[in-house]
């Protein structure tokens, strides 16, 4: 059992989002996000963390076993059906430890979402990838405002700003987490990340690989010029400040 003197814990995801991309790293011109930047401001900062993987099923996994993707199996996002039962969830640890436990948003586990027993969250809701990220914080917020004896662990799992792909791939006008309205002039657009360019020495492997994704119309940047990535930039950020404002109706409920 937990003891009474057990902190809650509420774990905020937010998909795809680069470390820097807060107003409290990169200043107040081209993104606002006090949500964020209250946390960072009053917490500590993990400023040489990084994700186990690039891609969503193996990170998460990573993220809620504490296993890296070559122990888990998890290689890709198509390993979601991989049976990970031998490795125990962050939900499981913390249920049997006595604490509430709740997750709701975004999923993508392998673990069988109907199952508490395999991944030890009894509170779920709006566990879906996409195009719910409106309801996140007030389904969180109905387990927050519970009455309670035990302390509690709350995931609340975030979409944006994932939805940058979906605005690079043209759909722009109907993004499943909120419509971002068209740039501004480029005299108004955030400057380009140093490094935006491939490197001039990239390894022929490299080359090859980037140029077949590009081929792909899932991922159509390989002609993206100065003018479309600092749109893609503007965009991008966008995103983040919207999911920052759910974040704030969460802390204010917290």
């Amino acid at each position: 059992m937990a003891n009474t003197d057990s902190p809650n814990i509420l774990l905020v995801i937010t998909d795809q989002q680069s470390a820097d991309a807060m107003s409290s790293e990169i200043g107040d011109a081209h993104i606002s996000t006090p949500a964020m930047d209250s946390i960072a401001s009053s917490g500590l900062r993990f400023t040489k963390a990084s994700c186990a993987d690039p891609l969503c099923v193996p990170s998460r996994t990573s993220l809620f076993t504490g296993r890296y993707p070559h122990e888990t199996g998890v290689l890709t996002n198509k390993d979601i059906e991989r049976d990970v039962s031998a490795f125990p969830c962050l939900g499981t640890i913390f249920r049997d430890a006595g604490f509430d436990t709740g997750y709701v948003g975004k999923w993508h586990l392998p673990y069988p979402i109907d199952n508490s027993a395999t991944h030890g969250f009894s509170f779920r809701a709006n566990n879906i990838c996409n195009g719910a990220d409106h309801l996140n914080s007030n389904k969180a917020s109905e387990f927050l405002r519970e009455r309670r004896t035990a302390p509690f662990f709350l995931v609340a799992s975030y979409n944006n700003p994932h939805n940058i792909c979906e605005w690079s791939r043209g759909a722009r006008g109907s993004l499943p987490d909120g419509v971002i309205n068209d740039p501004p002039p480029l005299d108004r657009l955030p400057p380009l990340k140093p490094n935006w360019k491939p490197q001039v020495d990239e390894p022929d492997t490299l080359s090859l690989l980037r140029r077949s994704y590009h081929a792909s119309p899932a991922f159509p940047v390989g002609d993206f010029g100065e003018r479309e990535w600092r749109e893609y930039l503007w965009a991008y950020y966008r995103m983040i400040e919207c999911v920052d404002g759910r974040i704030a109706v969460l802390l204010e409920t917290l």
